[in-house]
């Protein structure tokens, strides 16, 4: 299978190493990232809020409860230092890396790693979409393939809209088999 010329390349990263944000309710800490896939507005009004700790470099390491959530434990992971807060609710956000170099070479990427599909596959320079058809919103480089959720170029980095694609990607896998009787 022939694809994009450059896609070999290594891949780096953007954040550091910390791939969760979480946010509590007693005591508010993000470990938090600048990037251009955090969007500027939401890392202001998270610096502009009072009730907000951010945290570089932490991560979640243990949470307690009685049969539901009070605290959390918190570990620096510059000194290994751990911190009990208090929190009554979770939040956690994952996908800002895609974890994708084992497919580079075989799937078209974008510049940060994340698989190019549909209409973005024509507009790449250059183009990495080798049939004649146009290809499907979810397809991939290698037709046939489909990529849906946050390992996909452009998603919105939510569970229900990966979910979402999830269903459409399985729709068009559906459709692509009826056609072919198997």
């Amino acid at each position: 299978m022939k694809t994009c010329s450059g896609e070999t390349k290594s891949l780096t990263s953007e954040l550091n190493e910390s791939d969760e944000r979480l946010l509590t309710k007693a005591e508010p800490s993000v470990p938090h990232w600048r990037s251009p896939r955090f969007g500027k507005s939401a890392a202001i009004e998270i610096d502009a809020s009072p009730n907000v700790t951010v945290r570089f470099g932490t991560e979640v390491v243990d949470a307690g409860s009685g049969g539901q959530l009070e605290h959390l434990v918190l570990r620096d992971r510059t000194d290994g230092t751990t911190t009990v807060v208090p929190a009554d609710a979770l939040f956690i956000f994952i996908g800002a890396r895609p974890h994708t170099d084992w497919l580079a070479g075989a799937l078209a990427l974008d510049k940060n790693g994340f698989v190019l599909t549909g209409h973005d596959l024509i507009q790449a320079d250059p183009p990495c979409w080798l049939l004649e058809r146009a290809p499907a919103w979810l397809e991939t480089s290698m037709p046939n393939v489909f990529a849906a959720g946050d390992i996909r170029s452009g998603s919105v980095k939510r569970v229900a809209a990966a979910v979402g694609e999830g269903a459409t990607a399985a729709t068009f896998v559906r459709e692509h088999l009826a056609q072919h009787n198997l």
